[in-house]
Order: structure tokens, then sequence, then C-alpha cells
């Protein structure tokens, strides 16, 4: 039985799995999510992101005007329940072949316009951040300085460990 669908049902409280965002999305009903663990956490920034609910920590589960704050805006906020029915309405209205996609995006792009939900993240990353240069550069750095280190800490163990004959010593015996 779908409980998501029962129009009496107004606000849906999750953990964020990915079945329980799947079912919001196609019900049409705002979320209040409570990531506990693996991809919750990213499933509740998409959520907060696409704008179809609000993200609360588990820690926030004790306190009752937390709670209550977040369903009370939800209630009294209807962008929640607009962007949650657009999204819906989105996914009814998805393609699926490649000819059915071709024809459906363009009645998609026809009937909603502009549609930042199905824009990939990385279009907006710069070449540096988009091939992780700047995580090498930083790992390359590292390694350097480490080799750098030991090489001076060889350098002075090899001095510690050779002797020098004393020309002061060996002149006056």
């Amino acid at each position: 039985m779908d409980f998501l669908a029962d129009d009496r049902l107004t606000l849906f409280i999750t953990h964020g799995g990915a079945g329980s965002l799947l079912e919001s999305a196609t019900s049409g009903k705002p979320l209040i999510v409570v990531p506990l663990f693996g991809d919750q956490m990213r499933n509740a920034k998409l959520v907060e992101k696409f704008g179809f609910g609000i993200t609360l920590s588990k820690e926030s589960l004790a306190n009752t005007v937390l709670m209550r704050d977040a369903i009370q805006k939800i209630f009294e906020d209807k962008k929640y329940t607009k962007a949650a029915q657009r999204i819906r309405d989105l996914l009814a209205k998805r393609p699926f072949t490649p000819e059915e996609k071709l024809v459906k995006t363009v009645e998609l792009a026809a009937e909603f316009g502009h549609i930042p939900e199905s824009y990939v993240a990385g279009r907006n990353l710069n070449v540096i951040v988009y091939y992780n240069l700047d995580i090498y550069f930083l790992f390359i750095v590292v390694c350097l300085l480490v080799v750098f280190a030991l090489l001076c800490g060889l350098r002075k163990l090899l001095k510690l460990l050779t002797v020098k004959p004393n020309s002061e010593k060996i002149k006056d015996q």
C-alpha cells in the first residue's frame, strides 16, 4: 500500500534512504530528512538543493522545538510542496527509450522551461578541480617534503656515524 499517495498526507519524515526519497519524489510529498549514515547525507543535501524538504541532524530529534519548527515551516511555506510536486511531475514525464527520450525531452523543455535539477554538478567546476589537479599537486608536494626530510635525516645520521680524525690530537701526540 502506497501511504505517500494518500491526499491526507502532507509531510514525510524519513532517514533519507533511496527508497523513501524515490517514493516521496514520485508522490510529490515534501520531506524532513534526518540522515543517519551512508548515502543518506548526500540524499538529504539533494532534497535541500531541489527545495522539496528540510534536513535535520539526528541530534535534533531530541529537541522538540527544532522538530516542531521544521514541521511548521513545511506546513506554512508552500514552496516545499510546490517543489515536491514539480519533482513528481518531472519524474512522471521522464523519458525512457532513446526515441522517447528525444521526444519527451523536447516536451519537458517546452512544458517546464529551464530545468536546473537535470544539470550535473561537474559542469560548474573549473579545470583544476574537475581533474583533481589541486589534489595531485598537494600529494606531490607532500611526497617531495617527505623525501627532503628523509634525505636531511640521512645526511645528519651519516655525519654522526662517520668519525673524522681530529688533526689537533694527532699533532699533540
